[in-house]
């Protein structure tokens, strides 16, 4: 499993999967469009490993799979971040 970090702005890759996950925070954040908040609320959950960056569109995309890890109510505004608590106990991989 790669774990997608930043570090001081800058993305970085890290191969390894710490001993114990204490903690896990999804940071979203919505565009400035009128459009982009949302009245439903937002469920995360994973998805299985067959897709790239590059090669994903809606029409190929991994299926999800497993429990929620995490959701964020409805009621989104445009050009807002947003933080969403994971389980981490339903973390695997």
């Amino acid at each position: 499993m790669v774990w997608r970090c930043r570090r001081r702005g800058a993305p970085t890759d890290v191969h390894h999967r710490p001993q114990t996950l204490t903690g896990a925070i999804l940071r979203i954040r919505t565009t400035s469009l009128a459009s982009a908040g949302s009245a439903n609320t937002l469920n995360v959950r994973s998805a299985a490993d067959s897709w790239s960056e590059t090669g994903t569109l809606y029409a190929n995309r991994p299926a999800v799979s497993g429990p929620t890890l995490g959701s964020l109510p409805g009621g989104t505004a445009a050009d807002t971040a947003y933080d969403i608590p994971l389980d981490t106990s339903l973390i695997t991989g």
